[in-house]
């Protein structure tokens, strides 16, 4: 363990014991007697010995998992066949208008048909949901409000029939309250995990890329390397994208 100098004095207890000339000295600190010397580069071309003991027999497997839980691993992951699939399925299907909007569609990975019946949980939900809204009016006006304006950016439109025949699904939604955010005080959460009554959500069919943003420790390491740094949020960033007319 590195200690640096600002703190070690600080560290330090009533309690020094010399072993004899050529030993080290045993000294007490906040973390127990720990041992030390001069350091001569004389000593340089002589081998040491460093005892390590532990409670487990099995030392190599211990130090072993201790290097790989430090171990910073470079070069690109290895994906797998679903992440692969997924990669190919966003490049043969996004297109970009002439505005630079993204339009995607959804990477399905079984048939839709296997979506069973959703619209009566997504009623209940819905129902529950509007109870409590009822009985605070401050919370009714901000959902109000989250609705109308998905609205008026084109990410929600009405419909008027449903052709239950074909494959659908039912998202129920609520909300989650941050009282202490500055910008978006209240979060509509769309639940696409919901399982209908084949037993499969909407999430269910979709394949699961690979993560694209880079390793945290990564994130962490550029924090070093400059004076300042700066943090931003991106608005409505999901809602940026355009979904395929027929994936909606």
């Amino acid at each position: 363990m590195l200690i640096g100098a600002e703190i070690f004095f600080d560290l330090l207890l009533e309690g020094k014991i010399s072993l004899s000339k050529d030993m080290p000295y045993l000294i007490n600190t906040d973390f127990g007697w720990v041992a030390g010397r001069t350091h001569s580069t004389d000593l340089c071309s002589k081998s040491f010995e460093c005892i390590f003991t532990q409670k487990s027999h099995n030392e190599d497997t211990f130090l072993e998992r201790f290097w790989e839980l430090e171990e910073y691993k470079i070069g690109s992951p290895q994906l797998s066949a679903e992440e692969k699939n997924c990669e190919q399925h966003y490049i043969k299907t996004v297109t970009i208008s002439e505005n630079g909007r993204v339009q995607v569609r959804l990477p399905f990975k079984v048939n839709l048909d296997v979506l069973g019946k959703s619209f009566h949980l997504a009623k209940q939900r819905f129902l529950s949901l509007e109870h409590r809204l009822q009985r605070d009016k401050a919370l009714y006006k901000m959902y109000s409000e989250f609705m109308n304006e998905y609205v008026s950016l084109g990410h929600m439109s009405n419909i008027k029939a449903v052709d239950f025949s074909k494959p659908h699904y039912f998202m129920p939604h609520h909300c989650v309250l941050r009282p202490q955010s500055l910008t978006t005080k209240l979060r509509v959460v769309f639940d696409a995990s919901a399982k209908t009554c084949s037993k499969y959500s909407l999430n269910d069919t979709f394949m699961v890329g690979p993560t694209i943003q880079q390793d945290l420790i990564t994130t962490l390491m550029a924090f070093r390397l400059h004076k300042y740094a700066l943090t931003a949020d991106i608005a409505k960033m999901y809602c940026q994208f355009l979904m395929d007319n027929r994936d909606r």
